[in-house]
């Protein structure tokens, strides 16, 4: 949902073009999805779901979460799908995660390589 520029325009299309598969984690960005935004913020279902929409799988196969607790490990389980049901929950969530851009003061996902070879390709 969050900071996912590099992975969605380098890395996601280099790995389909060469049919490797990709294992997701932290696709709860390390619960701070959800603390950022308590009351509308996503399930951790959602955060999982979304590493499964068309954009991202293929080639996302797998995606590794490390549940707080029992609790959210079986509402996850019981609710995560292959990506969401309508093109408005995928925007919500779209939406969601490009509000909070502006929180990336680790770059934790810009990695400078993805950059310039993203930058390269357009050139």
């Amino acid at each position: 949902m969050a900071h996912k520029n590099a992975a969605e325009e380098v890395s996601l299309p280099v790995a389909r073009e060469y049919g490797k598969p990709v294992i997701a984690f932290t696709t709860t960005r390390w619960n701070g999805l959800q603390e950022l935004s308590s009351s509308a913020g996503p399930t951790t279902a959602e955060c999982l779901s979304f590493a499964f929409t068309p954009i991202v799988s293929p080639p996302v196969e797998i995606v590794l979460h490390s549940a707080r607790d029992e609790d959210e490990l079986k509402d996850a389980l019981d609710n995560v799908k292959m990506g969401f049901e309508s093109e408005e929950e995928e925007d919500l969530w779209r939406r969601y995660g490009e509000g909070l851009e502006s929180t990336n003061d680790d770059f934790f996902d810009e990695y400078p390589e993805e950059r310039f070879l993203k930058a390269s390709s357009v050139s």
